[in-house]
């Protein structure tokens, strides 16, 4: 039997809060964290608000899409569904292409573990955003 976990998933819940806010997943399903992107105007990527949105952004490892907003619920999914589900999506974003398995899988932990330790920290039902490095919460709007 699974046992429910408090994860970060997306939510459309606070979107429009910021100008820049978007949710491209499907609501509910689990987020990680992506790395600041490669791109050829770095001084543009450097700036949180920027149009790139890298560095506000999380994905949806289903849609493999990004949201600027996710929210901490319980989930009833086992760790290692999860863990291949992010190793799915780093497939999808490209992020498989520069590192072995045994890295990949070293990822989705890191990964698996931040997911849980934000959701643990701000608690059931708070929605967060990322700016730059940091995760801020929005508030404590659990609904029902």
């Amino acid at each position: 039997m699974t046992r429910k976990i408090l994860m970060l998933v997306a939510t459309k819940t606070t979107q429009g809060w910021r100008q820049n806010d978007y949710c491209e997943t499907s609501e509910g399903e689990v987020v990680i964290p992506i790395k600041q992107c490669k791109s050829k105007d770095r001084d543009e990527c450097v700036k949180i608000d920027s149009a790139c949105g890298c560095r506000r952004m999380m994905v949806g490892i289903e849609s493999c899409n990004c949201t600027t907003t996710a929210r901490a619920i319980e989930i009833n999914k086992p760790e290692d569904a999860i863990k291949k589900q992010i190793l799915y999506c780093y497939r999808e974003i490209g992020r498989d292409c520069r590192h072995t398995l045994s890295e990949l899988k070293q990822m989705a932990d890191r990964d698996y573990d931040w997911n849980r330790t934000i959701a643990e920290k701000v608690g059931i039902g708070a929605v967060i955003e990322r700016r730059g490095g940091r995760y801020k919460m929005r508030g404590n709007i659990y609904e029902r």
